[in-house]
């Protein structure tokens, strides 16, 4: 007589337990994404009811097991296949290149920063003598739409100036832009492909640019 002998009542009572539960069984060992570790978990099941013999895993009515894919691809490499080597052709193993997520702005080339009629943008510069690129960023974009006669001054056209004065521009323009409208509100920058400069910065070219130098002392 085998462990699991149907007229061994002891043997038999467990396995009507295995049969009423086998739907719970195969959950529980599903939850495993290895099939090695699922074999493992079913036999260690089985065990506990008392029913262990050569071909119990084969033989014991549990529906199917099959292996779960894993979420991540980092679970997924965690787990491998049996022979532990890692599937290469597998496309969730696949590196994502990250984008380093700058834009890019086109830049009008032949743009004439000495209008008739009008100081170049060179001696407008040193004229009021701009400390920083908020400033650099409020005479360009003046100079751009008053001198120059561009209706809509974009990011490409600020960023043209800045070339024309040689002046390193910000590695994001559009955020520089945004957070220098912000912070002194001499722009809007509601549209950044026509951006306007405010009263408030007008006034300020007019008034605080250059900046008034101290009196010297007599």
């Amino acid at each position: 007589m085998t462990d699991h002998d149907p007229n061994n009542l002891e043997n038999s009572d467990n396995f009507d337990r295995l049969l009423a539960n086998r739907q719970q069984i195969a959950e529980f060992v599903n939850s495993f994404t290895s099939e090695r570790v699922q074999r493992k978990a079913f036999e260690a099941v089985v065990c506990s009811l008392g029913l262990v013999n050569d071909d119990s895993a084969s033989s014991a009515p549990v529906e199917r097991l099959h292996v779960v894919p894993p979420a991540t691809p980092e679970a997924e490499d965690a787990v491998g296949d049996e022979t532990g080597e890692p599937d290469a052709a597998s496309p969730t193993r696949r590196r994502k290149s990250k984008s380093s997520g700058k834009k890019n702005f086109t830049v009008p080339r032949g743009l004439n920063f000495a209008p008739e009629g009008h100081p170049t943008f060179e001696a407008f510069i040193a004229e009021k003598a701009p400390k920083n690129n908020d400033e650099r960023s409020l005479i360009a974009c003046h100079y751009l739409g008053e001198m120059m006669g561009i209706v809509e001054v974009g990011i490409g056209h600020i960023l043209a100036a800045y070339q024309a004065a040689e002046w390193s521009a910000p590695a994001h323009p559009d955020t520089a832009l945004r957070a220098a409208a912000s912070r002194t509100g001499w722009l809007d920058t509601a549209d950044t492909k026509a951006i306007k400069v405010v009263w408030k910065g007008e006034n300020y070219i007019a008034t605080k640019m250059p900046a008034e130098q101290k009196k010297k002392s007599s």
